[in-house]
């Protein structure tokens, strides 16, 4: 962890998997609370991404990647600001709800359809 707040101090972005894990059937799970102590300590937003589609291209007890197709909605940032170390747990709920709202809901799943062109002129 002192390495990654290193990282933040000189303003570089980290990429954490609070979950830790994958779940056997795909869903998420409950997050641990050390990435979002680091967050709260180096005063910086957390974003959460909601990844979707994974859970064919590694299951879990396998060691062999499957070709995949995955997306990753980009969510809007969660400030830090005014938040202790105590807060850590439920900024973690917080993500991992709004993480696992935006998977059931669809809006982490597959992208819309590039727009048609438009019709060529005779």
């Amino acid at each position: 962890m002192e390495e990654l707040r290193e990282r933040l101090d000189r303003k570089l972005s980290v990429l954490l998997f609070p979950q830790g894990t994958r779940s056997p059937d795909g869903s998420v799970g409950e997050f641990r609370e050390g990435a979002f102590r680091l967050a709260i300590e180096a005063g910086v937003d957390v974003v959460p991404l909601a990844v979707s589609g994974t859970a064919e291209s590694l299951p879990k007890g396998s060691i062999a990647f499957r070709e995949t197709k995955a997306t990753v909605t980009v969510l809007p940032p969660i400030s830090t600001r005014g938040l202790t170390v105590e807060d850590a747990p439920r900024l973690a709920e917080q993500v991992r709800d709004e993480i696992a709202r935006a998977i059931s809901s669809g809006s982490s799943g597959s992208p819309p359809p590039p727009p048609s062109a438009p019709a060529a002129i005779s």
